[in-house]
């Protein structure tokens, strides 16, 4: 196969799939694509500087004992191929089927993936950052963008235990695009027409097509792809991170790169730190979690008990961190080898939660109890204004609605005082229905009754 025409299958996959990576890397791929397309020789060096502005990195710091380091490097791709030959990229499968190991490896006590990308296509990146979060239940995996770890590689990166910036570094760039080129005028000018003929259960099979101009069909077809994709990042991101994925949507950049001080403000990542104090800190760490030490290097602690109880979910299952008792209760776990989540962590938490007042108390709970107890309080909230909501609309339907605020606050002595007046003053229009009262029309108040009355000619024998 000829290069133009290897290149032509290359610039078919640019444009039609979504992508997480950086704006400006999409478009110099675009851009060597058409030149090779085009027949314009470029050598393998030319089109890696394009995309990388610096020779690929094939090198990364030495590995201490007993920490596994995969590299992430270049433009990310599921099955790389010629891709990885022109860009220095990386294959996903390539890193996944490198985690997968690590994890497996008795003598690997920590994994650290070292990250230098732009992102690439989202193929193979969801499966890939579960893997690494399914690394990260069985040993710590620290992510460290040594320099820039952008869209599908911070999607990767954020499912680690802890995300590291180097000082110099980013991170962000969190969103998914997709390209159309209209080629129609273009293939007009060299005397080509291009019709395409469908089968007739696939009239849409040709929507965004680069011979004729964009559809709203078609732009809508490709906008639900990339939000789509878009909602996998986020979740994926608010599970790593621990935190809502409405925080991730308004308050991570809304697409932009974000320095490595900012970065950590935000919450998109733990810590600043060059590269090699990373691997040293986490060897030390590692040290001392083998000589029966916490990984913040302090000695083990008996970890602080609360006694709570929470109900099961609808399967009958407790949450994380809980366990079921005799009494078929949810029990807080006695022991938890957890760490204490992190304060601001905490505390932003349970803003987004509805209840930023119960940082004082959750401070100093590993992060999996703090998040299980705001759940806990959301259902208990949902079902309490579920009820109230019942409440107001029987009162409504009794036409007794002044009721429903002392029923729905529990003063039931109060609700009764209002509740034996407002039968006294409906007594009379309980007893006579030949009233000529409409009672078609809303139920009226108690002025509203007289006032119907009083308006009436009294009745025969009153």
């Amino acid at each position: 196969m000829s290069a133009p025409e290897s290149y032509r299958r290359v610039a078919a996959f640019v444009r039609e799939h979504p992508w997480a990576i950086l704006p400006e890397t999409l478009a110099t791929i675009v851009e060597v694509v058409r030149l090779r397309v085009a027949g314009t020789p470029l050598s393998d060096a030319d089109i890696r500087t394009r995309l990388v502005a610096q020779p690929a990195r094939v090198e990364h710091p030495a590995a201490p004992a007993g920490i596994a380091v995969i590299p992430v490097f270049g433009v990310m791709g599921h099955r790389m191929g010629m891709m990885t030959e022109i860009s220095g990229g990386t294959s996903t499968e390539r890193v996944q089927a490198e985690v997968r190991k690590a994890a497996a490896d008795p003598a690997i006590g920590a994994i650290a993936l070292d990250i230098d990308s732009p992102g690439g296509s989202v193929f193979g990146v969801a499966e890939l950052a579960d893997t690494v979060f399914e690394a990260r239940q069985q040993k710590p995996v620290v992510a460290i963008a040594n320099a820039r770890m952008a869209s599908a590689a911070y999607w990767i990166g954020s499912q680690a235990t802890e995300l590291i910036v180097t000082p110099s570094g980013e991170v962000g760039s969190i969103g998914v695009l997709a390209i159309h080129e209209d080629v129609s005028r273009a293939a007009e000018e060299d005397g080509l027409k291009v019709t395409y003929i469908t089968s007739r259960s696939a009239p849409r099979k040709t929507d965004g097509n680069p011979f004729e101009p964009l559809s709203d069909q078609a732009r809508a077809m490709l906008q639900g792809r990339v939000d789509t994709y878009e909602d996998l990042f986020t979740a994926a991101i608010a599970r790593g991170r621990k935190m809502p994925q409405r925080r991730i949507q308004g308050q991570f950049g809304a697409g932009l790169m974000i320095g490595a001080e900012e970065a950590v403000e935000l919450g998109m990542a733990d810590r600043v730190e060059p590269m090699e104090t990373a691997l040293a800190r986490l060897a030390t760490q590692l040290s001392d979690r083998r000589g029966g030490r916490s990984m913040t290097g302090q000695a083990a602690a008996t970890p602080r008990v609360t006694v709570e109880l929470l109900e099961p979910d609808q399967e009958g299952r407790c949450p994380e961190g809980y366990e079921k008792g005799e009494d078929g209760k949810c029990h807080l776990a006695k022991t938890d080898s957890q760490e204490p989540g992190d304060p601001k962590a905490i505390a932003a938490a349970c803003v987004d939660a509805g209840f930023p007042e119960a940082a004082k108390e959750l401070i100093g709970l590993p992060m999996s109890q703090v998040e299980a107890q705001l759940k806990e309080r959301q259902r208990v909230k949902a079902a309490a204004d579920a009820k109230a909501a019942e409440v107001r609309q029987l009162c409504a339907m009794a036409t007794v609605p002044e009721i429903a605020g002392d029923l729905i606050a529990g003063d039931l002595k109060a609700a009764l005082t209002r509740l034996k007046a407002r039968l006294a003053s409906t007594e009379i229009d309980t007893a006579q229905r030949g009233d000529g009262v409409d009672r078609s029309r809303p139920a009226l108040n108690t002025t509203e009754i007289y006032r119907e009355r009083n308006a009436r000619p009294a009745m025969k024998g009153a």
